[in-house]
């Protein structure tokens, strides 16, 4: 019995160095008091695949709808650099699936009081230093850069590279460019 007990904690440990466990990291989540979009829950951490960050959002529970915003991720890694992720998303556009990469309106909203979930796939927050070795996260930051209204009011910021993206996309949505 004495041996059973003794091979239970060399499991756990072995099964947490060898990358199978999570490493998470809390999140500063910064939000203004008169965003239509809250961070509700956000946290950054490390697995086999590298670093990822994820966050909950809801929209204000009012009558406007809403159909864009941006998030400004802020990441520091162990050796002290730092890096800015902006993720996007717009539901009023949408892929066309034709070869120039071109997008249609779409019409969708986000509805009040919507929770969405989101995470750093694709973001590329996975870093590695000069030897190839994965740097782990120690500090993160998340905060709504902007949010689009569906009738084109933005919050936020509206000089946000993120923010002109996606109004170039939309335009050319309506005319229908590529």
């Amino acid at each position: 019995m004495r041996a059973r007990l003794f091979f239970l904690p060399v499991l756990f440990f072995a099964l947490a160095r060898s990358g199978l466990a999570q490493e998470e990291r809390p999140l500063i989540i910064t939000n203004s008091a008169d965003a239509p979009l809250r961070i509700t829950e956000a946290h950054c951490g490390q697995n086999a695949r590298g670093s990822y960050c994820q966050a909950k959002l809801q929209f204000a529970d009012i009558k406007e709808t809403w159909d864009g915003y941006g998030l400004l991720w802020t990441i520091m890694f162990e050796d002290g650099s730092k890096s800015l992720f902006r993720q996007p998303a717009d539901r009023s556009i949408e892929p066309t699936g034709r070869p120039d990469g071109s997008f249609q309106p779409s019409g969708r909203v986000y509805k009040p009081g919507e929770i969405v979930n989101v995470g750093s796939k694709g973001m590329g927050l996975s870093k590695t230093d000069r030897n190839g070795k994965t740097l782990h996260i120690t500090y993160a930051q998340l905060e709504v850069e902007f949010v689009i209204n569906t009738n084109g009011t933005v919050w936020g910021d509206s000089k946000s590279p993120t923010y002109l993206q996606m109004v170039t996309a939309r335009k050319q949505a309506k005319e229908g460019t590529p």
